[in-house]
């Protein structure tokens, strides 16, 4: 082995390492690791043969970072369905593992925690006719992610 082997060696080392603890720190998909990858001016070879590694010690898995991105934007941020698929799809996972994990959103969570959005909004409000507000507070909820349906009927049975 010549010294630039050696060199060349080493260094692949080193990124996998810090790709490996890259992945560790937190849930990643593939789409994330071949940003941080290209970052080290890899070839795309070896960056689909450490995308392969890392797959196989199972520092990746689509399906464990779509679920845990469900949880926490739903639980943390309070997304809607729409959103968090919006961010799914940005990350390049597949329609077959968006639908599958966004099943694992609880219906009577998901209706709770609109009604809480919908309840901090308006709770201050006096009126609540005044169609300007009823109308940002829609646009609010749509930005969430939040099915139309689903906030008309709310806010409208929120007023009863």
């Amino acid at each position: 082995m010549t010294k630039k082997n050696i060199s060349e060696i080493n260094e692949d080392n080193k990124i996998l390492n810090k790709i490996q603890h890259y992945c560790a720190y937190q849930e990643r998909c593939v789409y994330e690791v071949k940003l941080k990858l290209l970052e080290y001016n890899l070839t795309q070879n070896k960056i689909n043969d450490i995308i392969k590694l890392l797959k196989n010690d199972n520092f990746i898995n689509e399906e464990r970072f779509a679920l845990a991105y469900v949880q926490g934007k739903f639980r943390i941020k309070k997304w809607g369905k729409n959103k968090i698929i919006a961010g799914l799809k940005q990350k390049k996972i597949s329609d077959t593992i968006i639908q599958n994990v966004i099943k694992n959103i609880d219906n009577d969570k998901y209706i709770k925690t609109l009604k809480q959005l919908i309840n901090n909004r308006i709770k201050d409000k006096k009126d609540l006719h005044d169609k300007i507000f009823l109308n940002k507070t829609i646009n609010y909820l749509r930005t969430k992610g939040y099915e139309y349906h689903l906030i008309i009927d709310n806010i409208y049975n929120f007023e009863k």
